[in-house]
């Protein structure tokens, strides 16, 4: 393999790594949010004396939102670590002097790399 095809390699797996990676954490804020919309609808149907039909929908709306990011979390979270597998696997191969501890920090150098 060429060096330049091995960077182009390296370069996908750390943008790869780094696109799962984010869309992790924007799953599991978003599950997060709804977890806390949905105990402040609860919370505040029993103080604030809601009616019934009001704090089941807004119950079911934030359901509704809650499920589908941790499913998509799960996913996320499932192709980051396939992703930095394939980042780690290339750099042993391709360049082992880019190794380091951190693989955030090797998907950031590699993925801006010219």
């Amino acid at each position: 393999m060429s060096i330049n095809n091995a960077e182009a390699a390296l370069g996908e797996a750390a943008r790869a790594y780094l696109k799962a990676r984010r869309w992790l954490w924007i799953g599991m804020a978003a599950a997060l949010l709804a977890g806390a919309a949905w105990f402040a609808v609860t919370i505040g149907g029993l103080f604030a004396q809601l009616a019934p039909g009001t704090i089941q929908f807004w119950q079911q709306a934030c359901f509704c939102v809650a499920l589908p990011a941790l499913i998509a979390t799960s996913s996320a979270g499932g192709s980051r670590q396939t992703a930095e597998a394939w980042l780690r696997s290339l750099q042993h191969r391709l360049a082992p002097d880019s190794y380091s501890s951190s693989t955030l920090a090797d998907a950031r150098k590699l993925a801006h790399r010219p």
